[in-house]
């Protein structure tokens, strides 16, 4: 079964179709996905059982991705809560607000 994005990359694809017809339907499938995947990101920082991230990111996020807060939010959900832990979670470094 075909999702939602494929199928649009797949009607992008016919080449009847005029080219700014076509771009559209290519742009659409990747801000669909941009918005699932953002989706996900409030979805971790608004469960309330996450115990890494909340309004505020560890510095070393925020500093090994100055370029994006996607970024830093990606990197800080794939922290380890339990290494996190160990090493004294936000003691462990100062924080950045994300505002």
């Amino acid at each position: 079964m075909r999702t939602d994005t494929e199928y649009l990359r797949g009607l992008a694809d016919n080449e009847n179709l005029p080219s700014l017809m076509r771009d559209t339907l290519r742009t659409a499938a990747a801000e669909i996905e941009t918005l699932r995947a953002d989706w996900v990101r409030m979805e971790w920082l608004a469960d309330r059982e996450n115990t890494i991230g909340n309004v505020q990111l560890p510095t070393m996020c925020v500093m090994n991705n100055m370029h994006s807060l996607r970024g830093a939010i990606d990197e800080a959900m794939r922290l380890d809560p339990a290494i996190w832990a160990e090493i004294g979670g936000a003691d462990a470094g100062e924080t950045f607000n994300a505002v």
